[in-house]
């Protein structure tokens, strides 16, 4: 067989497959369903409706456009992600030359370097270091030299009082 053949072959075979479908589209005609079946099928949707919200209760996800940078202050900015009654999780960003002040943990802290770097005194944070600080402890002031993007997990950042006590806390030395 030829191309031209084939070709028209096919051409015939799509035209007839149109002509059959119109056909049956016309001739057949929709079955309801008895009200049992409506019955039955709405409640397995609803079921599966149930489980599916049930399964997804408390779970959250935030966009990378979602949300709101705060500045905490010159070069120091954070987004919150979540907020939590021991610390919440942020996003923090350091421009390059930026620090913290010296502070005393309200909650257990953990941070994983994103990108940059980050330092406290001889301590060097490079992308994918990880570092807990646990409640009461007291640290130095971080620092980027070259500017860092950090995930904080247990943070005092996004709650006012909190923060303040952490300020205060790294200032003076007093027991819990």
């Amino acid at each position: 067989m030829n191309n031209t053949m084939k070709d028209s072959k096919t051409k015939d075979d799509s035209e007839l497959d149109s002509a059959m479908s119109e056909l049956l589209s016309v001739s057949l005609k929709p079955i309801a369903p008895s009200i049992e079946q409506t019955s039955r099928l709405t409640s397995r949707l609803q079921q599966r409706l149930a489980k599916s919200i049930a399964d997804h209760t408390g779970l959250m996800t935030v966009r990378v456009k979602d949300g709101l940078w705060r500045e905490l202050r010159q070069g120091v900015r954070y987004k919150l992600l979540w907020q939590g009654t021991a610390g919440n999780s942020v996003l923090i960003e350091f421009a390059p030359g930026a620090a913290l002040p010296v502070h005393r943990h309200n909650w257990l802290e953990e941070g994983i370097v994103l990108k940059g770097g980050l330092q406290m005194d001889t301590l060097d944070l490079k992308p994918f270091d990880y570092h807990v600080s646990p409640p009461g402890s007291r640290h130095a002031a971080i620092r980027s030299k070259q500017g860092a993007l950090a995930f904080l997990r247990g943070t005092s950042l996004g709650q006012t009082q909190a923060v303040m006590r952490e300020l205060l806390g790294g200032i003076f030395t007093f027991s819990r």
